[in-house]
C-alpha cells in the first residue's frame, strides 16, 4: 500500500497532478498517523526523500498537499519522548533534515494560517531536542521566525476578525503563535545564540 501511495506522489510531482498528489499525501498522512510500521517504512528507503520533494515542489496555492506532507514529516521525525518510546528514529541523513526544514520554512511563508500553524507545530515537535540544531543554524530558521513573528500575529488577527478560520483552526493558530517566542528563546539558549 505504501509503495502505491508513494508512486502516486512521484507521478504527481513529475506530471503536476495536484488532485492525485493531494489525495495520495492525505492517505500517506493517515497511514503515518495510525501505523508505527508505516512510519518506520516511510523513514527508510528514500521514501521520505520522495515525499518531502513533493511537499517542497507543490506551489503555495496547493497548501493542503503541503499540510499533509508536513503531518507525515512530523509523525516520522518527531523527537518528543512519547514518539521516541513508540520507536521513532532520529534521522542521520542531513539532506532529509534540510528538506524538512525547507518545507516548513516555505509553509510558514504562505498567507494561510492552517499550514503555517501545522508547520510551526512540526518545528516544535521535530526540532524540540538538539538532534537537528545544525539544520536550524544552517538555514537561519530562528532568525526567520523572529522576523516573521509580527507578520504572523497580524495575519492571525486579520483571520480572526474576518472569520476566515473555523474555531478549531483558530485555536491551533493561537496555540502555534503562543509557542513561537518561547520556542525561539529555548532554542537560542540551547544553541548558545544571542
Amino acid at each position: 500500500m505504501l509503495q502505491s501511495i508513494v508512486q502516486f506522489i512521484e507521478l504527481a510531482t513529475y506530471k503536476c497532478e495536484r488532485p492525485s498528489g493531494e489525495n495520495a499525501s492525505e492517505c500517506l498522512a493517515a497511514l503515518a498517523e495510525v501505523s508505527n510500521q508505516a512510519r518506520q517504512a516511510i523513514f527508510q528507503d528514500a521514501v521520505l526523500h520522495k515525499v518531502l520533494s513533493f511537499g517542497i515542489y507543490m506551489p503555495g496555492k496547493d497548501s493542503m498537499a503541503k499540510l499533509y506532507i508536513i503531518q507525515v514529516a512530523q509523525k516520522v521525525l518527531t523527537t518528543s519522548p512519547t514518539a521516541a518510546a513508540a520507536g521513532i528514529l532520529i534521522c542521520q541523513d542531513q539532506s532529509i533534515i534540510q528538506k524538512v526544514t525547507e518545507l516548513l520554512v516555505e509553509a510558514c511563508q504562505l498567507a494561510d494560517l492552517v499550514p503555517i500553524s501545522a508547520a510551526l507545530d512540526a518545528f516544535y515537535d521535530i526540532f524540540s531536542e538538539d538532534h537537528y540544531n545544525q539544520a536550524l543554524a544552517d538555514c537561519g530558521v530562528l532568525e526567520q521566525m523572529e522576523k516573521g513573528h509580527q507578520g504572523l500575529v497580524a495575519l492571525y488577527k486579520r483571520s480572526r476578525s474576518e472569520k476566515l478560520l473555523n474555531k478549531n483552526e483558530l485555536a491551533n493558530a493561537d496555540n502555534a503563535l503562543e509557542n513561537l517566542l518561547p520556542f525561539i528563546a529555548y532554542k537560542k539558549k540551547e544553541m548558545n545564540l544571542k
